[in-house]
Order: structure tokens, then C-alpha cells, then sequence
């Protein structure tokens, strides 16, 4: 008896099986792609927010303000730092700070830190000069080293030097 061999549009299991095993190749490559997407995600959201650190604070210095011509104030974030004209240069550290610039308030918020270095002018109407600069992560123990003006243990920097004519007084 001959039997008679149907033609269906329907798929055989060994070709299924191989769809599989080549749906999960796919599937397993592109899974592979996200902790690196994240991480590229992550640098990219905290060298935006250092870059937004470092406009805000060269922002701050060039508005400090006077009430009696030579002692300056900047301030930042509700902190305020001072020089004096034709003083000695003043370190401020900013520690533990969120990516929007704000003091963190939990260890989860601590992202940057900043060191700014204000050179006093020697008369108000002469040029000062600042350094400042940011590096992220905060919490994974980023130092400053003041002698060679670079940090340590950071996952990534960055530095903005600027100059400043002080706002004289009344201003």
C-alpha cells in the first residue's frame, strides 16, 4: 500500500528547534548590550551634570558681591565662600554633591565633588582667577590632590580655568 504524502504549509519540529536556538542567539547578544548601555548612560548623566557644576560655580564667583571694597562673597547652593582683594588664594572643597548640583542628603544622591581655587585680583579693578573642578563619582572615594591639582580614584573629571573682574561696590 502506498501511502499518500500530504504537503502542508505547516513548519517541521526540527525547524522549529532551529528558529529557537537562533531567536535566543539574538535575544542573549542584544541582553548583552544593556549593563554597557547603562554605564555608557550613566558617564554621559555625570559628565552632563559636572559640566553644569562647573557653569554654576564660574557663574557664582564671577557674581560675588562687596559691601566695603575689598572682601568678597560667592556663594552656592546656600553655602558662602570668601576672598579678600590682594589676599592669598582660597581652596573650597564642595563634597558630596547630587548631579543637579544640590548637597546630597543620602549616600545614593552623593555624585560629584568639586575643589575651587580663587587667585584674588590685587586691586578691584584688576583681573582674579579661579580653577575649578569636578570629579565624579563621589562616593567612590575621589580625592583632590592639591600639589599636583589633580584627582585621584575618579571615574572621570573635568577642570575649568576662568578669569574675573570683581563687580565693585554697590553693584
Amino acid at each position: 500500500m502506498k501511502r499518500k504524502q500530504h504537503s502542508s504549509g505547516a513548519f517541521s519540529l526540527v525547524e522549529v528547534v532551529i528558529a529557537i536556538g537562533i531567536f535566543s542567539v539574538v535575544i542573549f547578544g542584544v541582553m548583552g548590550l544593556i549593563p554597557s548601555g547603562m554605564k555608557m548612560f550613566r558617564d554621559s548623566n555625570e559628565q552632563s551634570g559636572g559640566a553644569n557644576l562647573l557653569n554654576a560655580l564660574s557663574d557664582s564667583i564671577r557674581r560675588a558681591v562687596t559691601t566695603d571694597g575689598t572682601n568678597y562673597t560667592w556663594s552656592y547652593s546656600g553655602s558662602s565662600y570668601a576672598y579678600t582683594i590682594n589676599g592669598a588664594a582660597v581652596s573650597n572643597s564642595l563634597n558630596t554633591l547630587t548631579l543637579q548640583g544640590c548637597p546630597a542628603t543620602n549616600t545614593l544622591d552623593q555624585q560629584l565633588k568639586a575643589v575651587v581655587v580663587v587667585t584674588p585680583p590685587s586691586t578691584v579693578w584688576s583681573e582674579g582667577s579661579a580653577m575649578i573642578s569636578v570629579a565624579w563619582p563621589a562616593s567612590g572615594g575621589a580625592a583632590w590632590n592639591a600639589a599636583s591639582q589633580q584627582w585621584s580614584h575618579a571615574d572621570g573629571s573635568a577642570t575649568l580655568g576662568i578669569r574675573f573682574i570683581p563687580l565693585p561696590p554697590g553693584s
